[in-house]
């Protein structure tokens, strides 16, 4: 619509506005408003399409809100897993470490039936582990034999006499002597 027209319809009756008034009253106007006019339609539209933008940011605002939830979250998760990995490579350097140290006592000829607990008399603070052995093992396990031999089987040397001739056994005994008496008797 025509600005020159709206102005014309809102006269009162009988005023009449000559080109050369109209062009002063635009005049006038322009300077108060600007030299763009807009249209109500446009404006309109416009005001929806800020008013979408506005809605979109806040919906950006949540989903990042989202993301540092959930990301914050996963740190969290990723924290914990390695706190478990790490403790299961713990437990199991531990669990190889021990069964080193069993094989270590059972080749030192240890009671099997003590081994746990001479397991439990080893100073673990002092074991040194080289991939899979024990570097110092003679070192860590003296003060345990030295605390209890009695639990360690000794090799000692017996001669029997059989039918004249003298027979060396060579033999690591255990704590009971039962495999040397059957030994002696030649019921092994």
């Amino acid at each position: 619509m025509d600005i020159k027209q709206i102005i014309t319809d809102n006269l009162p009756e009988g005023v009449v506005i000559t080109d050369k008034s109209f062009n002063a009253i635009v005049k006038d106007i322009n300077k108060a408003v600007g030299t763009e006019y807009v249209p109500k339609e446009w404006l309109s539209k416009k005001a929806d399409e800020w008013d979408a933008e506005k809605r979109e940011l806040k919906d950006k605002i949540a989903q990042q809100s989202d993301y540092d939830s959930l990301k914050s979250k996963l740190e969290t998760e990723i924290a914990a897993h390695k706190a478990t990995r790490d403790d299961h490579a713990a437990e199991k350097n531990t669990a190889e470490t021990l069964s080193l140290l069993t094989d270590a006592l059972k080749n030192k000829n240890a009671n099997p039936k003590a081994i746990n607990l001479l397991l439990k008399a080893i100073d673990m603070s002092k074991v040194e582990k080289d991939n899979s052995t024990i570097k110092n093992i003679d070192d860590v396990l003296k003060p345990v034999i030295d605390q209890y031999g009695d639990f360690f089987g000794k090799t000692e040397t017996r001669g029997v006499n059989i039918g004249g001739e003298t027979k060396i056994d060579n033999k690591t005994t255990s704590c009971d002597m039962n495999s040397f008496i059957l030994a002696a008797s030649g019921k092994q």
